[in-house]
């Protein structure tokens, strides 16, 4: 039974080893270590004394920073009036379409009109010359 038990036990070792190995080979050793720092909470910093250069590089990142917020700001000017002017647009468009409509309207009145006069002066016309010739 003991050497059923050390047998076991030394495949369970042998896989433990192989299953370590075999996982090192995806995962570098650093992700490792960030892992275990993440999972022990350690963390760590570092500072460096200031000098021009690091003065300098803080203002550029200010500055882009700065420079970031006013182009997100510009693109919200330029989005916003964009949106008026296709709106203002779309008014004209609609009192264009407004406009030929009421044009359409008037030139057909103006053709129905002056075929309905037509009409009715050659039905005058027919009368006084039906009565002119009755009356010879």
């Amino acid at each position: 039974m003991k050497k059923h038990v050390s047998h076991i036990l030394t495949l369970v070792l042998v896989t433990g080893v192989l299953s370590a190995v075999w996982s090192f080979q995806y995962v570098s050793p650093a992700e490792w270590g960030n892992y275990f720092k993440a999972q022990l909470n350690v963390g760590q910093t570092a500072s460096v004394e200031e000098n021009p250069m690091n003065k300098i590089a803080q203002e550029l990142k200010n500055r882009e920073e700065e420079l970031d917020e006013r182009e997100a700001e510009l693109t919200k000017k330029e989005e916003f009036l964009i949106r008026e002017i296709a709106e203002e647009q779309e008014r004209r468009n609609m009192y264009i379409v407004g406009a030929l409509i009421v044009v359409v309207v008037t030139v057909l009145m103006n053709f129905i009109l002056d075929w309905k006069r037509e009409e009715r002066e050659e039905g005058m016309l027919r009368k006084i010359l039906r009565r002119t010739n009755s009356n010879e």
